[in-house]
């Protein structure tokens, strides 16, 4: 696409991608005038977000260009964007994972060459043929950026695979990154027995919802909000809400617009019972998370459910660190996403 002098350029789709593919046109010298919408939201990063039929009735310009940021609706914005302009003038990144966070894939397949030795160890090391075969498919997908080698992988149950993760009675839950709640009620259907709750959430968007669901659930105490990032330091960091979009919300190493601030703390210091099952997708907050609850995880051997997709090197990383603390962990690697690179998990039992 390039540069785009004199083009007006919009994004349409406000979904999970919407923020990978910002970040990836701006730094190619993209200009994106609006993002559209089936709904109004804020903004993102500064670009306003607006309804499409409020679009219409003042932009109907055939030289626009469309890019299609929400890829698992392609088919649905396409046919509405084709009512109104050139089919030439729509564009998909098929190549999804470059867009959401390998901004260089010749960077991403050096550190590959680098740490190949510690990757053939991992593959080596995995609990499962499964596993293996998601590990395959997932570095394939993401150099290639083709969305069939995820599909071929794809696997129901996020945080709860039969196959894996063995509930009990009694366990004591900390769900780092709860987002609207349905992971919580997804774990409250699987493990009714269970003793304790703790959900780490600072998005205040989200904390709405999750609030909701909880007082629905009439847990009677069980569940217990965090209204906190969950860190490797008790903290202040800059973040980015999701604005009401889904799973956007992230610490931020700058200040951006209309990003604010957060409490961080660590699970150690939070939580004093003994955690028997911790998930955990903050994206791209895992390790350092994970760093927070070191002692939880060494004094417990809790099972962990710990995504891995969102940098190049979080595969890796967060498997010697895991395997540091609990040598005897046995792990497992599912992906969870039909449409693209993200929803990656390491499971450790």
């Amino acid at each position: 696409m390039g540069s785009n002098p004199g083009k007006a350029i919009y994004l349409y789709g406000a979904g999970v991608q919407k923020l990978h593919t910002v970040r990836f046109l701006r730094k190619h010298g993209v200009k994106i005038l609006a993002i559209l919408n089936t709904f109004r939201q804020r903004s993102c990063e500064g670009i306003p977000i607006l309804r499409f039929g409020d679009f219409l009735l003042t932009n109907l310009d055939p030289e626009s260009w469309f890019v299609i940021s929400s890829p698992s609706v392609e088919k649905e914005i396409r046919e509405m964007l084709e009512r109104h302009f050139p089919a030439e003038n729509i564009f998909l990144f098929k190549t999804t994972p470059y867009v959401e966070w390998i901004p260089d894939v010749e960077e991403y397949r050096a550190y590959l060459v680098e740490h190949w030795s510690g990757l053939s160890r991992m593959y080596d090391e995995l609990a499962d043929e499964q596993s293996k075969k998601a590990f395959i498919n997932i570095i394939k997908g993401r150099i290639s950026g083709e969305y069939d080698y995820f599909r071929e992988i794809y696997a129901p149950d996020k945080y709860y695979p039969e196959d894996i993760s063995h509930l009990s009675s009694g366990e004591v839950l900390a769900e780092v990154g709860s987002y609207d709640g349905k992971t919580l009620l997804d774990f409250l259907g699987h493990c009714p027995g269970y003793k304790a709750a703790y959900c780490f959430e600072p998005d205040p968007n989200n904390l709405r919802v999750l609030s909701e669901a909880v007082e629905k659930a009439q847990q009677d105490g069980r569940v217990k909000i965090i209204p906190k990032g969950a860190w490797d330091c008790e903290t202040t960091l800059c973040f980015s809400d999701s604005d009401g979009a889904a799973n956007l919300s992230h610490v931020a190493e700058e200040k951006l617009l209309n990003s604010g601030r957060i409490e961080a703390v660590t699970i150690d210091d939070t939580i004093c019972e003994p955690i028997t099952y911790m998930t955990m997708s903050i994206n791209a907050s895992e390790l350092k998370a994970i760093h927070g609850a070191k002692q939880q995880i060494i004094n417990n051997c809790l099972k962990l459910a710990v995504c891995v997709s969102y940098s190049g090197e979080a595969l890796l990383d967060v498997w010697n660190y895991l395997r540091e603390l609990v040598p005897a962990y046995r792990f497992y690697l599912r992906h969870h996403l039909e449409y693209g690179g993200i929803e990656s998990f390491f499971y450790a039992v």
